[in-house]
């Protein structure tokens, strides 16, 4: 017999203080909730982000993507608040009102009544900051660092229970006006590889900075962090190298950009001079060089030939 799945509703703070009661903070939550879920998710990540271009000023255009068919019934059931279909829809115009979300019906098929909703993320990440909170634990930030003031990080970051003080790196960081997204990197890399590493630790965030200084953005350590997992997460003894220190080392530009079709950890360096290169002794594809060689010597001592 299969377990049955259980919910859970999750009441954030931020949302609470943002909608001014519980129910349409758990209402919001859950819209948040599926739009990580969406099968245009990067389209619609590309439209938010296309809002705050301009040095932040929203712009008018047609959002195509990012919605969610969702029935009134469907979201009282989903989060347990067991309310009428028509309480449910009061409180659910109540933040289409407030521009937390869009709604349309199907442009599609006029027959179909069933409404569509959108997460404005941009309207939502804007009216926390004003109160001093953020949008934790989304997958992605629609923000770039230079639309952050300093002021606006070290507010967001005291409302973080992980943060009982700004640490030390964040605080060099942003007297430049920078805000780098430790948490949501270290967070993306948790859930791909199923660890529990810290966003706080200064190793971890020293690596990070660096690779940011170099001008990488959180795309970037997302599909290096994507693109190694796919290399050696299901191998043994390379799986152990899913870590801040490795990926987010000095060969982080090359786990960037190697392409495709070659990113099988067995690639070896061609010459002496690819050697050099290569981050250190710690590296898998060091090690696995240093592996083939001494294979090499071994067979070429033995008379064996086939190299």
């Amino acid at each position: 017999m299969s377990e049955q799945k259980l919910n859970r509703v999750v009441i954030k703070e931020e949302l609470v203080e943002l909608t001014g009661d519980f129910i349409k903070a758990v209402l919001l939550n859950q819209f948040i909730y599926w739009s990580e879920r969406v099968k245009d998710f990067d389209k619609f990540i590309q439209e938010e982000r296309s809002r705050v271009e301009n040095d932040g000023k929203e712009l008018n255009i047609d959002l195509q993507n990012g919605w969610i068919y969702k029935k009134s019934e469907e979201l009282s059931k989903e989060t347990m608040l067991n309310m009428t279909a028509k309480s449910i829809r009061n409180h659910v115009k109540e933040l289409v009102n407030r521009g937390f979300l869009s709604e349309r019906t199907n442009p599609k098929f006029k027959w179909d009544k069933t409404m569509q909703y959108r997460v404005n993320l941009t309207k939502i990440q804007d009216e926390l900051y004003k109160i001093n909170y953020h949008l934790e634990g989304y997958k992605v930030s629609i923000y770039r660092s230079e639309n952050i003031s300093v002021q606006e990080v070290k507010n967001t970051l005291q409302r973080v229970e992980n943060y009982a003080a700004i640490p030390e790196t964040i605080s060099e960081t942003t007297s430049n006006n920078i805000y780098i997204p430790y948490k949501e990197i270290i967070e993306h890399l948790n859930l791909k590889v199923g660890t529990n590493y810290k966003h706080s630790s200064k190793s971890t965030q020293k690596h990070i900075h660096a690779r940011w200084e170099e001008g990488h953005r959180l795309e970037d350590f997302i599909k290096v962090i994507d693109n190694k997992v796919v290399d050696w997460l299901d191998d043994a003894k390379y799986s152990k190298y899913l870590r801040p220190e490795t990926l987010f080392g000095t060969k982080f530009e090359s786990y960037l950009n190697k392409p495709k079709a070659t990113q099988s950890v067995n690639t070896q360096p061609t010459n002496r001079s690819d050697l050099k290169q290569l981050a250190s002794n710690d590296d898998p594809e060091y090690l696995e060089f240093l592996r083939i060689e001494r294979e090499k010597e071994a067979q070429r001592k033995l008379g064996v030939t086939g190299y």
